[in-house]
């Protein structure tokens, strides 16, 4: 991946982020969901906050992607500007458990052909905001304002992490999927698993957790905009790769999985393991958790 933070844009974005963290009251003293498809919802706020991003793009001249309004991937080839969203990351797992029990965020990416000159994460309980520039990934809190915030660096003892000490998060759509991936994994560490995989990418390199999580995987292949906080960790230090070891792009042309980890050695530790999982269900990795292909490998 390639990086040139273009400041103006970032500064956009930041913006658009800030306003949505806004929201974060209006989801905890209700909300309105709709269902997208089977398992999954729609909060009203998805819709609201995919239309600030797509105002944003607008007023910059630039063109838009989301999870809710879909976009046209050909501009990469041109080295045009391209901003994906995902407006509200966690809506089924909101619908399903309530405020404040898993992460919401909202993310923006913004590239010019494959190269990223910007990102922003907010977490919407912690009202806090990610971003990149040209020193690496940086947080702040909401209230105290850009002027106070600090760098997140990966430090050496953490990138000596054991498989036996981590906690992986992941993207599981399906319960079956879960009970086939992780058996024997954490050794006794605390599961964690949620939908919200852009919180806990990023999580791999803040630790704002009671325990240590320091692997996030994307189990199967999905639009570039769901692996923004796996970009993100990249520049504080984490190693990210597909979850069959090969190079991830900065490129919404290809469905990808995700791993993100504190070393290299980790995340082959954590896919060594997953593989097993796999290889013994006769599974491929990348087979889609609710398609046909899929339904030999569910157990009844």
């Amino acid at each position: 991946m390639q990086f040139a933070i273009d400041n103006e844009l970032q500064s956009h974005l930041e913006a658009v982020c800030i306003d949505i963290l806004g929201t974060a009251d209006v989801l905890e003293g209700g909300h309105d969901i709709k269902t997208k498809k089977p398992g999954d919802v729609l909060i009203q706020a998805d819709i609201v906050c995919d239309q600030k991003y797509k105002e944003a793009a607008d007023k910059l001249g630039v063109h838009y992607h989301s999870e809710e309004t879909r976009g046209d991937f050909s501009v990469c080839e041109n080295d045009e500007v391209l901003i994906l969203a995902d407006p509200i990351d966690g809506s089924s797992e909101f619908g399903r458990y309530g405020p404040r029990r898993t992460p919401i965020v909202t993310s923006a990416l913004a590239l010019r052909g494959t190269e990223v000159i910007g990102a922003v994460t907010g977490d919407l309980w912690n009202q806090t905001v990610y971003g990149l520039d040209a020193d690496g990934l940086y947080v702040f809190a909401k209230e105290a304002g850009k002027q106070n915030r600090r760098y997140i660096r990966l430090g050496e003892e953490r990138k000596k992490a054991k498989l036996k000490d981590v906690c992986v998060a992941a993207y599981t759509p399906n319960k079956w999927l879960m009970d086939l991936i992780y058996p024997g994994l954490y050794e006794g560490a605390e599961r964690v698993c949620t939908n919200a995989g852009i919180a806990y990418a990023l999580c791999v390199v803040e630790m704002k957790v009671s325990h240590a999580i320091c692997a996030s995987i994307e189990t199967k292949p999905v639009d570039l905009f769901e692996h923004i906080g796996a970009i993100m960790a990249s520049r504080a230090g984490a190693h990210v790769s597909r979850l069959d070891g090969s190079e991830f792009l900065s490129d919404p042309r290809h469905l990808q999985t995700s791993i993100t980890a504190t070393s290299k050695q980790l995340a082959d530790d954590v896919w060594a393991h997953v593989q097993e999982q796999y290889q013994r269900a006769g599974m491929p990795h990348d087979v889609l958790a609710d398609t046909p292909e899929a339904k030999p490998f569910q157990k009844s």
